[in-house]
């Protein structure tokens, strides 16, 4: 009995042996890949005018690589243009539910087809076609998917969203890794708050999300009291906006004003 005992002790703890060292193992092989952030918090002050958010990675070799970066989905209203008679004009509201803040996607391959399958993207919203299908948009008479285009079309045109294929470059690294260094511009336009950045790499149409950081946009000085006072005093916040623009409008007339009277 004590034979028996002693023997099953000993397959215990050589069980709890090789599962400790499988753990072990396998952390060692993810705490190889990762991803580093630079900065991770960006101020907006009165003279910002955009920075470089700068992304390094290590990832295993032979693979193809994604880093997305995107903000939090909000609700975006909006105004449709349409013509009325020879004038063109605001003809009603466009609202865009459940689109990202912030859209940045970043592939090492020339397609996204390269990088997985359609399915395997859309689980993932990697790509417009994948944002397309998780959004909602609510307008009236109007193709919802050309309405989408020019959706992104507008963020594009913000510097809020971008696509871009080929435009990381892996560099052999020791063992089986290759790393790679990549910026990317954060505009003036950017809102307030975090941001997630996720790296996939994919082997065989397998893609892997193995890594993810966050960095946040903070508004300070003049910008940040602004927009405090327009959150809590919104009464107060447009009174001033009428005082700063009446002030405005008449700085511009004595100017012009005295620079007419000078002509003469």
């Amino acid at each position: 009995m004590k034979c028996n005992s002693l023997r099953y002790g000993v397959v215990l703890v050589a069980i709890t042996c090789f599962v400790l060292l499988s753990a072990g193992r396998v952390r060692g092989a993810s705490d190889e890949s990762g991803i580093k952030l630079t900065p991770q918090k960006v101020e907006i002050g009165s003279f910002y005018h955009g920075t470089d958010l700068v992304i390094e990675g290590t990832v295993p070799a032979d693979c193809n690589v994604a880093v997305l970066v995107s903000g939090e989905r909000k609700e975006h209203v909006l105004k449709q243009k349409g013509r009325v008679g020879p004038v063109w004009m605001n003809v009603g509201t466009v609202t865009v539910e459940g689109a990202p803040e912030l859209y940045y996607l970043l592939v090492s391959s020339d397609t996204l087809a390269h990088l997985a399958s359609s399915d395997i993207l859309d689980a993932n919203s990697i790509g417009y076609d994948a944002l397309r299908k998780e959004i909602t948009i609510e307008q009236e008479g109007s193709d919802l998917d050309t309405t989408f285009q020019e959706f992104i079309n507008l963020m594009e045109d913000r510097g809020l969203y971008k696509v871009s294929t080929s435009s990381i470059a892996l560099q052999r690294a020791e063992g089986n890794l290759a790393t790679f260094k990549l910026s990317v511009s954060i505009p003036a336009l950017v809102p307030a708050g975090q941001y997630d950045v996720h790296m996939y790499y994919s082997r065989d149409g397998h893609l892997i999300s193995n890594a993810s950081g966050a960095f946040t946009v903070e508004k300070v000085g003049l910008p940040q009291w602004l927009s405090r006072l327009a959150f809590n005093h919104a009464a107060l916040y447009g009174i001033l906006a009428i005082v700063v623009a009446v002030a405005a409008g008449l700085l511009m007339g004595v100017l012009f004003g005295s620079k007419g009277k000078g002509g003469h």
